[in-house]
């Protein structure tokens, strides 16, 4: 193989490694770029003068910015024995392949999964037949299936290709050799995805720009700040605040021109003793309008009956990690709390807790019961 055509495959590799998606035919819970080596036994074509041959593959595969697709550059070498003198002709090959995905079938929670997939490439086939060595263009396609192991990401991988050549050198009566392989092999993740199981751990606190307390439980978190105005992104409301403005508890301007509203706001105020459910979009902790309305339901109660208290829980779906679950579920609790100060409650009167994915009220099977989870549970409750 010309060093020349080298260069220019692994340059295209590692172009398309740039890109984000995941691909569909990596294992579970992993994601980007991955490798993989494989045992072969290779059928070659009956025309040739040898027994079957036995071999191994190298692979390497980045994804596309498109669905399900990958390109893979994979390296093979088998040797074949001659019937002429038992000594051994052999045959590499290094090939640039487009890579699809045909879907994931099987247990995905526990990561056994089976994701078949279909390719097809272009590359250089060397010949070492009786000394003596010649390349040809070769095209290869080919399909496979990859079943998902609960380890690190590993998956074993299976292949069946066929690899043909325009070639009257290695038996000079035939002008076309087909090549059939089969595979057996493993393939590795060059990177965990951020719902796989082995999440990082939490940093410290003396490393953050921010920390978030929970003063029910005294936990103490890193929050990102991305406006620089001491709220936590996930409880601040006005989350483009200028740098140097006075912020409230909840983020925004301290002097702030009030928003159009309806004449008479539906406010909702909630039954003493009974859960009321405020619901938050996948991976937020930011407050709806029609949330705000029973909240402010809430904090009106709170202020006719000094007897009465809130007790608020910050829960989320069973999607990522438990860490960041909890966190997401304290922030969430938190958000609500810092709106009902803003409406003039008193802290003390205010309790809350991060529930994360734990006690779910729905399933998490479908999208409706992950819905309810993400969500912050609060009931008014007497002292």
């Amino acid at each position: 193989m010309h060093q020349l055509h080298k260069a220019t495959l692994w340059g295209a590799l590692i172009a398309a490694s740039f890109a984000a998606p995941a691909f569909a035919v990596n294992a579970e819970g992993t994601e980007g770029s991955y490798a993989g080596a494989s045992a072969v036994y290779e059928l070659n074509d009956s025309a040739r003068d040898s027994d079957n041959g036995l071999g191994y593959q190298l692979h390497f595969g980045v994804p596309l910015p498109f669905a399900n697709s990958a390109l893979e550059v994979s390296f093979y070498d088998v040797g074949r024995e001659r019937a002429l003198d038992g000594n051994k002709d052999y045959q590499t090959s290094l090939l640039l392949s487009y890579v699809y995905g045909l879907g994931t079938y099987g247990w995905t929670e526990s990561g056994l999964a089976l994701k078949p997939f279909v390719l097809a490439g272009l590359g250089g086939v060397q010949e070492d037949v009786l000394g003596e060595k010649h390349t040809h263009v070769g095209v290869d396609v080919g399909a496979g299936t990859l079943i998902g192991l609960p380890w690190y990401g590993l998956a074993i991988r299976t292949e069946a290709r066929v690899l043909s050549q325009v070639n009257d050198e290695s038996v000079p009566s035939e002008d076309f050799l087909l090549d059939y392989r089969l595979m057996l092999g493993l393939q590795v993740p060059l990177m965990m995805a951020a719902t796989g199981t082995a999440a990082e751990a939490p940093q410290p606190v003396e490393a953050c720009e921010l920390a978030v307390v929970d003063p029910a439980s005294g936990r103490r978190d890193c929050a990102a700040d991305s406006d620089h105005d001491g709220v936590a992104d996930g409880v601040d409301q006005c989350p483009a605040t200028e740098v140097g403005v006075t912020v409230d508890a909840v983020g925004c301007p301290a002097v702030v021109a009030p928003a159009p509203v309806p004449a008479e706001p539906a406010v909702v105020v909630p039954p003493v003793g009974e859960a009321q459910a405020i619901s938050f979009t996948d991976n937020s902790a930011i407050i709806d309008d029609e949330s705000k309305l029973k909240l402010d339901g809430a904090a009106s109660l709170l202020a006719s009956d000094p007897s009465l208290r809130l007790e608020i829980e910050g829960r989320t779906d069973n999607r990522g990690s438990e860490a960041y679950n909890i966190v997401l579920g304290a922030q969430r609790a938190e958000a609500v709390r810092q709106y009902l100060l803003a409406k003039g409650a008193d802290a003390a009167r205010l309790t809350t807790i991060a529930i994360g994915e734990f006690k779910p009220v729905a399933s998490n099977a479908t999208e409706e019961g992950r819905r309810a989870n993400r969500s912050v549970q609060f009931r008014v409750i007497k002292a």
